[in-house]
């Protein structure tokens, strides 16, 4: 049991202790205080009523307080009879009686095991609380528990302050005066933890504000230290990822371990570090993935309280507050604050276009402290980064965390869906869709799992299908900006107007530069930077005009400048298929916003140091500005006579046809096709994959002859003249 000697002893009655906290288990120290109360501030003087309408109607004399009356016990309302018929009130009668009231409570023990002074107390040991700080503690639970208590109180229209108040907590607690001033200083743990809160301007029972829920809490038995600090934070659950599948961010986390491994060692105060992107990119799993390998522990503040309820952004930042007091000499461990944007909105306005008002807690100068002192490192995330720039400036690093690029999303669709034991090209697939984020692989693992557990379906149809949802939903998981390849590609089977192995080797040497590949669809320009970012060893991130246009204004903007951050941090090859939406001549553009989405993209593509692809079908629209950004400018045509051929012949063997080919007669049938592409091929490919046995030259060739007729502006002649 925590030793209570934080209040003098008081009075207590041996009684049950009822359900109800505001019944008689506390009203012996209720009363008490009450009646230092009246004595000390004057309660007993007789109050002039008839020039104050206010008086008159809500009777700020004791004997006209209700609420006084029922927590004291005394016979007011006999008193008040008898002054009426005097016609005055005997205020010394009234002195007398609080006085000989107050004397009998006082000669009576207070009973220490309330639930409220115990965790007073062991939340004062914790924190290292002084007797004047945990004094003040109770001072301000009581009157935001007991509501009868702080009615007696206002009923009294009694002024505040926190001069008056350091007076009224010392009389009441028997600790020097002095050091409930200090106690309420500003920078005394209590507030600067914001633990209270201190309203100058307001009554006795406003000036000394306890953080929300925390005296529920108090009033309720606790069952050692944990439990009690549970309000506050908690252990982070431990996360089934390592940094190993975030091989996307290694270079940031090349810095992150050390810097926070040496605040630890240097017990380095304001340490802060930024997880910021879209919902479900593994922002949370990642923070504790970090705190796993580097063998510490991780807290992190509650969303909500143990019965559900949601916490406020006020009260889970005053938690933060406390937790860093309390965890200041726990040992080596980091804080987790998740949901940081719901927490350090800019202040809200109403209908009218007013400020709210804003608590001390809440306030710039507060938060901007807290984030140069917290002692023990912290790990903020939010979605939004549309905080304050002052809060932002605070943190020494931060993190960008998009949706992972092909091959991380397939090591998180191994890791979820091992269990279900999918093959290589199901892993390809699902990983394939872009968009698609590491959340929804999780959430569709669970379904497949429950729903296979009943027999019913097959599990990897079911979590395809629940992908399928989740994305239609969300407005993700588009098909992948590049098909899987149904053709191998080859160098010698595309026609271009320069020399590619020449590109690829400059880019190579330099290690940076901008391609425009343009021509006709099908001739191989997306298939040439995926085969580009293989031959330089680099990742491929691929990006199409549905990944970057947004509704709101400025968003699209955004987008284009966080798609080339994301290049550079991954020193991947970028590639942008259907550039021609953004690099519009500006000279056609009927918007302003048209024009900017022009000058971000120029701009950016300035600024790049790696390379970046844009692949176009229509090269006429182009800005000519645009233009002169390009390192190179490639032209992909339809394949020559001698690559049909070599093409016809290779995809006739790689679907399974073994014959004999004249290749004088079919050189002579591939001739008439002029417009032929590698595309063409690939999809006479995939349609073969779908018939039982291989297609003969004459289906094959039949099947692109209908491909190049459906080509826009393509016209057969009339007759049997070819």
């Amino acid at each position: 049991m925590e030793t209570i000697d934080f209040i003098l002893p008081l009075e207590a009655l041996k009684q049950h202790h009822p359900v109800d906290h505001l019944g008689l288990q506390y009203k012996p120290l209720l009363r008490v205080w009450l009646l230092k109360l009246a004595l000390m501030l004057g309660w007993d003087e007789e109050k002039q009523q008839e020039d104050d309408p206010f008086v008159s109607l809500y009777g700020v004399g004791l004997v006209h307080n209700a609420a006084f009356q029922e927590l004291t016990g005394l016979p007011l309302a006999n008193l008040a009879e008898n002054s009426a018929k005097a016609g005055q009130l005997d205020t010394r009668r009234l002195h007398e009686l609080l006085k000989s009231s107050l004397e009998a409570c006082c000669r009576k023990p207070l009973e220490e095991n309330l639930p409220l002074l115990q965790n007073i107390a062991l939340l004062g040991r914790l924190l290292q609380l002084s007797k004047a700080e945990m004094a003040l503690l109770l001072f301000a639970a009581v009157f935001d528990g007991f509501k009868r208590f702080s009615e007696a109180v206002h009923r009294q229209d009694q002024e505040g302050g926190k001069q008056l108040v350091a007076q009224v907590v010392a009389r009441l607690s028997g600790q020097p005066v002095d050091d409930v001033v200090a106690a309420l200083n500003v920078h005394g743990v209590l507030c600067s933890s914001g633990i209270i809160t201190l309203d100058e301007n307001g009554d006795m029972h406003r000036t000394v504000l306890i953080m929300e829920g925390l005296t529920e809490y108090l009033l309720e038995k606790r069952r050692g230290e944990d439990e009690l600090m549970a309000f506050f934070f908690t252990n982070a659950p431990e996360s089934s990822l390592r940094l190993s599948h975030f091989p996307h961010l290694k270079q940031d986390i090349d810095i992150l371990r050390p810097l926070l491994q040496g605040s630890l060692d240097q017990q380095e105060a304001g340490v802060n570090i930024l997880l910021y992107g879209e919902p479900g990119t593994g922002k949370t799993e990642f923070a504790k993935a970090l705190a796993g390998q580097m063998d510490v522990v991780l807290y992190e503040v509650p969303t909500a309280e143990q019965d559900g309820e949601i916490l406020s952004g006020e009260q889970r930042i005053r938690s933060f507050g406390v937790s860093q007091k309390l965890l200041q000499a726990h040992g080596r461990c980091l804080m987790l604050f998740d949901e940081m944007e719901d927490a350090f909105e800019d202040l809200q306005f109403d209908f009218h276009g007013n400020e709210h008002t804003r608590s001390v807690v809440t306030s710039k100068a507060w938060l901007n402290r807290m984030l140069e002192t917290n002692p023990v490192p912290t790990l903020w995330i939010t979605n939004s980064v549309r905080v304050d720039p002052a809060y932002l400036r605070r943190f020494d690093y931060s993190v960008r965390m998009g949706v992972p690029i092909e091959s991380v999303r397939q090591s998180f669709v191994r890791h979820h869906f091992g269990t279900l034991n999918p093959d290589d090209r199901w892993v390809a697939k699902i990983a394939a869709r872009t968009g698609i984020t590491p959340a929804q692989f999780e959430k569709s693992a669970r379904v497949a799992k429950l729903v296979s557990s009943q027999g019913q379906r097959d599990p990897l149809m079911v979590a395809e299908r629940a992908l399928k949802q989740s994305s239609r939903l969300l407005g993700n998981g588009h098909p992948a900006a590049r098909a899987p390849q149904a053709t191998a590609y080859d160098l010698n089977l595309v026609n271009p107007d320069r020399n590619l192995e020449d590109v690829i080797q400059g880019l190579a040497r330099v290690g940076a530069g901008s391609l425009c590949l343009y021509g006709p669809p099908g001739t191989g320009k997306s298939a040439f930077g995926a085969h580009l970012a293989e031959r330089l060893g680099k990742e491929l991130l691929p990006r199409r005009a549905s990944d970057l246009l947004s509704m709101w204004v400025g968003g699209t903007e955004k987008r284009i400048a966080a798609m080339f951050e994301e290049a550079a941090d991954l020193n991947a090859v970028l590639l942008l298929d259907e550039a021609d939406s953004f690099l519009a001549d500006r000279r056609n553009a009927q918007r302003s916003w048209e024009v900017t989405q022009v000058n971000e993209l120029l701009t950016q593509m300035e600024a790049f140091e790696g390379i970046f692809c844009c692949t176009t079908n229509l090269m006429q629209h182009l800005d000519a500005a645009s233009l002169r950004r390009f390192l190179f400018k490639v032209k992909f045509d339809y394949l020559r006579l001698d690559q049909r051929l070599a093409m016809f012949r290779r995809e006739l063997w790689s679907q399974g046809w073994r014959g004999e080919l004249d290749e004088k007669v079919w050189a002579s049938r591939l001739n008439r096709e002029e417009r032929l592409t590698p595309g063409d091929f690939a999809v006479v490919v995939k349609q073969a994959r779908m018939r039982e046995k291989p297609l003969t030259p004459d289906e094959f060739f039949e099947q692109l002859v209908q491909e190049c007729e459906a080509k826009p502006g393509m016209k057969r002649p009339i007759g049997f003249i070819h």
